[in-house]
């Protein structure tokens, strides 16, 4: 079952979004995936909330069963090599990579599932609580679903080589995904453009 990458980005995030554009493509035909990308507001109340609305989309339509991809427009796919559509175990619902405090949304792997939608419209619905309270409030209530005894969504930790934001560790396997999440909006830019100018150089990709 082929699987999707959904991106998503407005205002000054779509500098970033550019950017990554034409290597998720190029990468998404290598492996048979569904690229999918918006630019719109989705979510009334805050922007953060916006990713949720396009993969109630995708679960809404998508067959049982079927894997997705969500990137942040900070995050770039860097090695072609890995399928990131097979990233999510057997029998999981939904993959993140786990920071000190909560997943990290930035990167999330999906599977399409009844229990992973009703998990998605719950989140989507704290966007109603969580107006102009700051940066990342959408993993705030993503870790309080997963948290609850009312959800049935499977998570799996993912390794953090699918959403490696330059720890001082490094994670057990080669980066998959590299991610520029939190730093000034300037060092993404930069570094994204200088991974990026390196692909286009080494694979050819225009």
């Amino acid at each position: 079952m082929s699987a999707t990458l959904i991106q998503h980005a407005t205002g000054r995030h779509l500098a970033l979004l550019e950017l990554a554009r034409p290597i998720h493509a190029s990468f998404c035909a290598r492996w048979g995936i569904e690229y999918r990308v918006r630019t719109d507001r989705r979510c009334p109340n805050n922007p953060y909330f916006d990713k949720y609305a396009d993969l109630i989309e995708w679960c809404e339509t998508a067959p049982a069963g079927a894997p997705a991809i969500w990137i942040d427009s900070d995050a770039l796919w860097i090695n072609p090599t890995v399928n990131i559509g097979e990233a999510l175990a057997p029998g999981f619902d939904l993959g993140m990579t786990v920071g000190n405090t909560s997943f990290n949304t930035g990167v999330m792997c999906l599977r399409s599932s009844p229990a992973l939608l009703a998990a998605l419209q719950r989140i989507y619905a704290a966007s109603a609580r969580e107006v102009a309270r700051g940066v990342w409030r959408d993993e705030t209530a993503v870790w309080q679903e997963l948290a609850g005894a009312h959800s049935e969504a499977l998570v799996e930790p993912l390794d953090d080589a699918f959403n490696f934001c330059g720890a001082a560790s490094l994670p057990l396997r080669p980066v998959v995904i590299h991610a520029w999440h939190g730093r000034p909006f300037h060092c993404r830019i930069e570094g994204m453009a200088a991974k990026v100018h390196g692909l286009k150089r080494a694979l050819e990709v225009r």
